[in-house]
């Protein structure tokens, strides 16, 4: 019988080599070759993104950052980005992403907790009010550095970077990710290839670790990375962008892996080698995925961030497609996995059990929080290395009959939306800090297959009748977007258990008409574009009716539903309708104005009765 152990070992190429080193090794070999290209701006050799990296590296150094320091980064995706991230690891320090567009507070608290010793900003007014020394990335000084390499004697132990995940607690948690822990999770491998002659796509949020994964597998293996001129909110733009420019590896987040099957207006060929991941998967998504997209491999990957991208992936095949759920598949490189029970003992194949990570994958720990490293990064009992530590994942799994494992929960309030990992508890805590809420409790609601949409509930402290629209404006102060409950439902008393906990089952379907203003025009009904827009937000956030007052996002539209609603509607109407217009409008009469606005401009005029009479269908 196999039980739940992984004990083979395999040697990978580059692990005992640092990021700079596996960097500087590319540039000898192909210095002509292109690395990076940012579209609208212009591409780098390796060469020339080589030589400005080392001018980052000696003005840190002169700034006084050296070996194990940790320097702020308040950039967005751009060429300057990633030479200031290789720039700041050849100067020996570790990079903190403070990306702009999370909230203000939130990056206060990360440049608190990681005490870098500067943070270097395109916007050095906003990071000035960050409370550390600033350097400017316009500053002529770096223009003078020189360009060669520096030289220094680093470790593969030393940190690469600090990311922040929620915390159950109410405060993020940084985990300091070391140098050894980045190649094992692609050199080598076969799933996906990076090499010379492939092109990556950089895309994802630079806060978590999906960055990590869209630009160094790239870089350090010969391929070039492309760098789109939207954000990274559409991954349908994100898609376009890879087919238009000839991308052969790309990764999605589940959701909006999710969305590219739901929507019609994607584009017709896709990488060769789709990945995609961060939460449980639709089978029957990927099968229309598989469909549509017959000549490209796509491979499920799983991966805590504390063990550094990926920890198992799954190239998939038709029996895979065939099931009623995708296994998240085999460790990948250097990983190696336990499934153990309550007691640390290996399960055999089809037991339930908790995933352990082992190896150089893993991070040093969580920065300034021993207990939780304690609990979270324990001994590894069944290595003979000394000092080997297992990550404790907090993911219930089960090993298939083929030796391959299957997601079966979590056992914690630790969820998944939009590939983001989300503790309840920390978005309970920003719920309750709000003077006027009493108690509250916050849960993931599914309104369809796949649609995992935050649900916030509370009482209301005695004699005072909470704002939803103020309580939203609170928390998106203090939390990313992708925290915000969807809906926010003013309770008279939580339901509790019989032991006095507040029963999460008992709580009701989410109310979001609790956040409309009390006088609500009707959508009117001689303006057919309001109607059919309002029909439209109506069918997606699945809510009866929508009025003119009504908002987009406080009905629980998020990112990815605003993305599908856009290019639904520039489908129907034949116009560009910009993502930014619809999370800018104040509501549906706004929004409608501006579309107006677009078609008179366009001088397009859509059948808008059988546009109608289709929807109503």
């Amino acid at each position: 019988m196999t039980v739940g152990l992984e004990v083979e070992r395999r040697p990978v190429p580059g692990v005992t080599a640092t990021v700079v080193e596996l960097f500087e090794e590319r540039v000898r070999s192909g210095a002509g070759a292109v690395a990076l290209m940012q579209l609208g701006v212009g591409e780098w050799s390796y060469g020339e993104l080589n030589a400005r990296a080392n001018q980052v590296a000696w003005w840190l150094r002169g700034h006084g950052v050296g070996v194990g320091d940790r320097v702020g980064l308040h950039v967005g995706r751009s060429l300057e980005c990633v030479a200031l991230m290789l720039g700041v690891l050849k100067a020996g320090a570790a990079y903190v992403p403070l990306e702009p567009g999370v909230p203000f507070e939130r990056l206060a608290h990360f440049v608190r907790d990681a005490a870098p010793v500067l943070v270097v900003s395109g916007d050095p007014v906003v990071a000035a009010g960050l409370g550390v020394r600033v350097l400017d990335v316009a500053d002529p000084g770096l223009e003078v550095q020189e360009s060669g390499d520096l030289g220094l004697e680093l470790s593969p132990e030393d940190a690469f970077y600090l990311t922040y995940t929620s915390g159950s607690t109410g405060v993020p948690k940084g985990t300091l990710v070391p140098h050894r822990a980045v190649p094992g999770f692609f050199a080598g491998q076969g799933y996906a290839y990076w090499g010379p002659g492939s092109t990556a796509v950089l895309h994802s949020a630079l806060s978590w670790d999906g960055h990590v994964l869209d630009l160094y597998p790239a870089l350090l293996s010969g391929g070039r990375v492309l760098i789109p001129d939207h954000g990274n909110t559409d991954p349908i733009a994100t898609a376009h962008t890879a087919a238009e420019h000839g991308a052969s590896v790309l990764f999605l987040t589940t959701a909006a892996f999710n969305l590219l099957a739901l929507t019609s207006g994607g584009p017709s060929t896709a990488p060769r080698q789709l990945l995609f991941g961060g939460e449980a998967a639709s089978v029957e998504y990927t099968r229309q995925i598989a469909r549509r997209y017959p000549d490209t491999e796509l491979v499920h990957c799983y991966g805590p961030s504390e063990a550094t991208v990926f920890t198992t992936v799954q190239p998939l095949d038709c029996a895979d497609l065939a099931g009623t759920a995708l296994p998240i598949g085999r460790p990948v490189g250097d990983r190696i996995v336990h499934v153990l029970d309550e007691r640390l003992r290996p399960c055999p194949d089809g037991e339930t059990g908790e995933l352990y990570v082992c190896g150089p994958a893993l991070g040093h720990g969580y920065l300034n929080r021993a207990g939780l490293t304690a609990q979270k990064f324990l001994p590894d009992p069944f290595s003979e290395v000394p000092g080997a530590r297992m990550y404790r994942s907090g993911d219930l799994v089960r090993r298939l009959p083929n030796g391959v494992l299957e997601f079966v929960g979590r056992r914690d309030g630790q969820v998944k939306i939009r590939g983001y990992r989300i503790e309840l508890g920390e978005i309970e805590s920003a719920l309750a800090a709000h003077p006027e809420v009493a108690t509250c409790a916050v849960t993931v609601h599914e309104p369809a297959p796949g649609e995992k949409r935050l649900a916030g509930y509370f009482t209301a402290v005695a004699g005072r009748a909470p704002d939803p629209t103020r309580l939203r404006e609170h928390l998106r102060a203090m939390l990313p977007a992708y925290m915000v409950p969807a809906s926010l439902t003013v309770l008279p008393v939580l339901p509790l258990t019989a032991n006095g906990k507040i029963d999460r089952r008992a709580l009701p379907a989410p109310d979001p008409t609790t956040e409309r203003p009390e006088e609500q025009p009707p959508s009117p009904h001689d303006d057919p574009l309001q109607q059919l827009i309002g029909l439209t937000w109506a069918r997606l956030l699945d809510v009866e009716t929508v009025a003119a007052r009504d908002n987009f996002l406080t009905l629980g539209g998020h990112s990815l539903l605003a993305v599908r609603l856009v290019h639904v509607l520039r489908a129907a109407l034949g116009v560009e309708v910009t993502l930014g217009s619809l999370l800018a409008a104040a509501d549906l009469a706004e929004f409608t104005t501006l579309v107006r606005a677009e078609l008179d401009r366009a001088a397009v005029q859509p059948d808008l009765p059988e546009l109608l009479r289709r929807l109503a269908r």
